[in-house]
């Protein structure tokens, strides 16, 4: 690691041909040090969602009376491949949940894991999406919406 940081002072391109990417700590798709390691932009948008929880993390099946609740939530930020979620409970960490985007032109349904969660100081839990299962137009929608946002946070700030 400390011959690749020498050699190559991470002004060139890693995540193609350098021989230490999966090594590397600052590597920006592999190492656990980088700035940012998504390959998706995240943008920052509060929609109210609702969730489902499908499945325990190692495919444990989840009880038909769990499964038909739901959980209500607002998005914190949101991308093609993830989200971040707000939510009064914690869902457990591998679960794989099911997600409706509310207020929106259509709605969003897609599936994820719980990847990461943590509790603020309000009680609220705060839990990372990365979505499995995600049909092409939803996800043509989900980009829609992102741009949209996007156009409206840069108007807002020039004007």
């Amino acid at each position: 690691m400390i011959r690749c940081l020498c050699q190559n002072d991470h002004a060139i391109e890693l995540a193609e041909y350098c021989p230490y990417k999966f090594e590397c700590a600052f590597s920006p798709e592999h190492g656990h040090l980088a700035l940012d390691r998504r390959n998706y932009r995240r943008v920052k948008i509060e929609l109210p969602v609702e969730l489902h929880l499908l499945k325990l993390g190692r495919g444990l099946p989840v009880p038909e009376e769990i499964q038909k609740k739901r959980v209500p939530g607002t998005t914190i930020d949101l991308s093609v491949k993830g989200a971040q979620i707000r939510c009064p409970v914690r869902l457990p960490l591998n679960s794989t949940v099911q997600l409706s985007l509310k207020e929106v032109d259509r709605a969003i349904i897609c599936t994820g894991e719980v990847v990461w969660q943590r509790q603020d100081d309000d009680g609220h839990w705060f839990t990372g999406l990365r979505f499995e299962e995600i049909a092409g137009k939803d996800s043509s929608a989900i980009i829609a919406l992102l741009n949209r946002q996007e156009v409206k946070v840069r108007r807002s700030s020039t004007a």
